[in-house]
């Protein structure tokens, strides 16, 4: 598991990094360490990083997350490890304005999943005045990224994302695409499942 850990009760993006640790059974975890600290990459995570996604492709782990540089401006970067603990190769993935519409203001969460020699990224996309959706966007290497379009906006389960919609979880089954993710209707957060064929 890499998870984000904050060295306060109420972490800010200046105080977290991502942790590491392992189970036999998704339930019980030890062997805790800091897999990721602030200023790893250098320049676009020195304040903070948050929301990794890990994946194993082949004998490498892939990890992408979010970074706060000094001006606090969310960007996504890349980096790979042999055992999931010591990681190198930082690198900048998803730079604001990739999209070019959507994601102006900063790009977060990334969720990542590998779809033959396709990586497949769905992240946090958010613009002034606080227009916040989804984006997709796709990879040969997983730097590297292309195709960048609007994937879930707001408003598009019609009741529950009116304000907001975010954080996506994505998984590849029977050929389809499932996702699960934030919606916000200005007053209540909630969670959204929808499907792509």
């Amino acid at each position: 598991m890499w998870y984000t850990g904050g060295t306060t009760a109420l972490a800010t993006d200046e105080e977290v990094v991502v942790i590491y640790a392992e189970s036999t059974n998704g339930v019980d975890w030890f062997d805790f360490q800091l897999a990721v600290d602030r200023g790893s990459q250098g320049t676009y995570d020195a304040k903070g990083i948050w929301a990794p996604t890990v994946i194993k492709d082949g004998h490498l782990y892939r990890m992408w997350y979010a970074g706060s540089d000094a001006d606090a401006t969310f960007r996504i970067i890349y980096s790979e490890s042999d055992d999931g603990v010591s990681w190198r190769n930082f690198q900048l993935a998803v730079d604001i304005n990739s999209q070019g519409t959507y994601d102006s203001w900063f790009v977060d969460t990334p969720m990542v999943i590998k779809d033959g020699g396709l990586f497949k990224m769905w992240y946090t996309g958010a613009a002034l005045p606080f227009n916040i959706n989804i984006i997709y966007c796709e990879s040969d290497d997983g730097i590297k990224w292309r195709n960048f379009q609007l994937a879930v906006d707001t408003g598009s389960e019609g009741i529950y994302d009116t304000n907001y919609a975010y954080r996506p979880a994505v998984i590849s089954e029977l050929g389809y695409g499932k996702m699960w993710y934030r919606g916000d209707d200005g007053t209540t957060s909630r969670i959204i499942y929808s499907e792509s064929y």
